[in-house]
């Protein structure tokens, strides 16, 4: 059986990046999606459903993650959307050649899953917040 190194996924797999770090055992994907909500409850309806996607693999999952600070930070402090983040995690710096299909596929599945969160969670604020001039 052939192993590739993980550093070395990007190489054949799309949307995925490599930070430069062999001690960090995840590639992240290039893309980001903006999300938020209007009220505290959708919000953190929001949050436990990015906390609950994965897709598991031989070796690895993707999974989604997002800035922790909250409700009233992203959508009233900075009055803008938070941002998912996909992430694909090894248990091991190098993985079964075979696999890079079967991450591919799963990064699409992800990345889809991603644009229908986005898209059903798509309140941005800052058009609403008018600054007025001095």
């Amino acid at each position: 059986m052939k192993t590739i190194k993980i550093w070395d996924i990007p190489n054949t797999v799309p949307n995925l990046e490599f930070d430069g770090d062999k001690e960090d055992l995840r590639l992240h994907c290039d893309d980001r999606y903006s999300w938020g909500c209007k009220g505290v409850r959708q919000y953190k309806k929001a949050e436990k459903e990015i906390d609950k996607f994965e897709i598991k693999g031989n070796g690895w999952i993707i999974y989604g993650s997002y800035d922790c600070s909250g409700f009233h930070y992203w959508m009233k402090q900075m009055e803008e959307p938070n941002h998912l983040h996909l992430t694909v995690s090894f248990d091991k710096e190098d993985i079964n050649e075979d696999e890079l299909v079967k991450i591919d596929c799963a990064l699409d599945d992800a990345i889809n899953w991603a644009e229908t969160f986005a898209e059903r969670y798509n309140y941005d604020p800052s058009p609403y917040n008018v600054t007025i001039p001095y």
